[in-house]
């Protein structure tokens, strides 16, 4: 995509982090790690790209309430008292 974007001097990539990739949680290393690295490499490519035309944003939304929070994340959840915003 990005050979493209250069071509037409013009394009936008969004990549979708989370806090995670910021605030580094126990027992959620794994998912810690990716959102960090997909944060870097965010940031690498912006850099990279500047003055092409192609802008590049990093999304890092906060914990959200889906049915993809498993029984031991809700318990996580409520012994760290972190807040889950509603997806709408």
């Amino acid at each position: 995509m990005v050979p493209q974007m250069r071509l037409r001097g013009d394009g936008q990539i969004v990549n979708i982090g989370s806090m995670m990739g910021a605030v580094p949680y126990p027992y959620f290393t794994a998912c810690s790690s990716a959102k960090a690295g997909l944060k870097g490499f965010s940031q690498a490519l912006r850099r990279e790209v500047a003055g092409s035309g192609i802008a590049v944003t990093h999304v890092a939304p906060r914990a959200m309430r889906t049915p993809l929070n498993t029984e031991a994340i809700q318990r996580f959840m409520v012994a760290t008292k972190m807040h889950a915003d509603d997806p709408d």
